[in-house]
């Protein structure tokens, strides 16, 4: 009985060990969620209570030129917040809207769920007693060919998000030390081409055909004697009178 037992944790133990990853095939989505949760691990590791976008940008490689424009710090009261910005036209909406308010994403620091503002939001972590405390982070390595690509998760979330911008080998390989999982199965999603579809191709005519009830007729009576018959249409022209003098 006891090796039945022991079975049995042993057995649950790896299924809590080998528990699947989840990464959204919208490299979009990434773009956001990925981008918040690494400023939210770039700011642990700055661990600075007045965080600006200049003391962080070290730690990444790849910025964008205005990669200050697309993200932004913003403390209230004791809390630490960061937002990143949606593109108007992003397809990270769709997703953003469905699951906002399971990953605590914000319209603004401490808001409501996101729901379609300009940015998105999350929060960081607390100040306390003058020091910042962030948020519970987890950092993986991708698989396989990704094993260079740093993934990030929430803890309570399946989801894991890809790094946005990546970070630098030196402060990936910190972010690993302080916060890292062993998470197999891990790939960054693969961008799908837009296929372009010809607008012939799209719209079509319809089917041009005779119609199934059409028919002429030579039955008149003498009030439809001047009546002309054109199928089920009659036409009865003005009669020529004469002008009363």
């Amino acid at each position: 009985m006891r090796k039945f037992f022991t079975a049995l944790i042993v057995v649950a133990l790896l299924c809590g060990v080998c528990v699947s990853a989840e990464v959204v095939p919208d490299s979009d989505a990434h773009s956001v969620i990925g981008g918040l949760y690494s400023l939210v691990a770039s700011l642990a590791m700055k661990g600075d209570s007045s965080p600006n976008v200049n003391d962080i940008r070290g730690y990444f490689a790849n910025v964008p030129q205005d990669w200050k424009n697309l993200v932004r710090f913003e403390r209230v009261n004791n809390e630490i917040w960061v937002g990143v910005s949606v593109g108007k036209y992003s397809q990270a909406r769709h997703y953003l809207r469905s699951h906002a308010e399971e990953l605590g994403i914000t319209d603004s620091p401490g808001g409501n769920a996101w729901m379609g503002e300009d940015f998105a939001w999350i929060k960081a972590g607390d100040v306390v007693k003058g020091k910042f405390k962030p948020t519970t982070l987890k950092a993986a390595q991708g698989s396989g060919s990704d094993s260079g690509v740093i993934f990030l998760n929430a803890p309570g979330h399946d989801s894991w998000w890809q790094a946005s911008p990546s970070f630098t080998r030196k402060a990936a390989q910190s972010l690993l030390k302080a916060y890292g999982v062993k998470q197999p199965g891990l790939h960054k999603p693969v961008v799908q081409p837009v296929q372009a579809v010809s607008i012939y191709e799209s719209v079509k005519p319809s089917e041009v055909r005779k119609p199934d009830d059409i028919h002429t007729s030579r039955k008149r009576n003498f009030m439809e004697s001047f009546d002309m018959d054109m199928g089920d249409v009659i036409f009865r022209p003005i009669p020529n009178t004469s002008r009363i003098r």
